[in-house]
């Protein structure tokens, strides 16, 4: 699966409430090294809902778009 937006959306989001992904990170429980590790290695869906609840999103709305690859694979 191709998490490569992961981490560039939650940076996004961050920026738009003036934070940074260590901010995030220590805020939600999750650890800014583990945020960053998500462009490799796919979060857990219960891990990624807290950093979604921390910046209160779905967290559906962290994941990048589908493409025809990974469709249907989370």
């Amino acid at each position: 699966m191709n998490m490569s937006g992961l981490v560039n959306n939650i940076k996004k989001l961050a920026l738009a409430n003036h934070l940074t992904i260590e901010d995030v990170g220590k805020s939600s429980g999750v650890g800014e090294k583990v945020i960053y590790r998500w462009d490799r290695i796919p979060p857990k869906i219960a891990t990624l809902k807290k950093v979604g609840d921390y910046l209160g999103v779905d967290y559906r709305l962290l994941l990048p778009p589908e493409d025809e690859k990974t469709k249907g694979m989370i």
